[in-house]
């Protein structure tokens, strides 16, 4: 049965990294029946089929128009923040929540990098910055409405910079 669903589903269109992940979901169910609640007489199917070859990694730029549509339309929001947190994420390929936290002591201005203690993954990275990522950094440290001796580069409420369930 659980073959056929990997069947039916990869028939269906649906991509092998989504069929794979479903079969992880499955087998987890399977997994937490038997070692936690006990049902040892039951025995995971998922563990007992072939599952689909991984498939290659998205990589996804935005053209230059797309860029600057979305620039253009970050810049007309009334949070002049929501601008200068999309533009430093796509300088940087530095993820949501890195630059949401980036805080000012993590900026080494004169050798242009940043350091990330805290990732994803769980490991520290450095972060190159690009003279435009500086830039816009400046920027954002020069608002006039912040903290005279501000601490992080993005304060304020996410929600209100268009990032509402997105944190």
């Amino acid at each position: 049965m659980v073959a056929g669903y990997r069947d039916l589903r990869l028939n269906a269109g649906k991509s092998s990294n989504t069929v794979r992940l479903e079969l992880a979901l499955l087998g987890h169910l399977y997994t937490t029946a038997i070692r936690e609640w006990g049902l040892s007489a039951l025995r995971n199917p998922v563990a007992l089929i072939t599952k689909p070859s991984p498939g290659p990694g998205r990589i996804r730029r935005l053209t230059q128009d797309e860029e600057a549509r979305l620039l253009e339309t970050c810049r007309a929001h009334s949070n002049p923040m929501l601008a200068w947190v999309v533009e430093t994420a796509l300088c940087t390929g530095m993820r949501q929540g890195e630059v949401l936290g980036l805080r000012v002591g993590q900026v080494d201005r004169e050798r242009r990098v940043v350091r990330l203690e805290q990732t994803k993954n769980g490991s520290h990275r450095t972060v190159p910055l690009s003279r435009r990522a500086m830039a816009v950094l400046e920027a954002a440290l020069g608002n006039p409405i912040r903290p005279l001796q501000p601490t992080s580069y993005f304060s304020g409420n996410p929600a209100r910079m268009g990032f509402a369930g997105h944190m």
